[in-house]
């Protein structure tokens, strides 16, 4: 089964997304506060990234990993 298609999942949806959380949340945080040194600003931008990644989840085409998808 592709990505696209366990995405398309609601079931799944939420389980990729905790995971994609989970693996990638502290190394984008250390990006973002490198640009704005400043935690809690951080924290809430990965957050609106994390938010706008899963609004968009259905035009993930699996071409790419998750971590260079944009």
């Amino acid at each position: 089964m592709f990505v696209t298609d366990l995405l398309s999942q609601a079931d799944n949806a939420s389980d990729l997304f905790e995971e994609l959380i989970e693996t990638h949340a502290e190394s984008l945080i250390q990006v973002a506060y490198s640009y704005v040194k400043n935690k809690q600003m951080a924290e809430d931008i990965v957050q609106d990234v994390f938010i706008k990644a899963f609004e968009k989840k259905e035009q993930f085409r699996g071409d790419s990993s998750y971590k260079t998808y944009h």
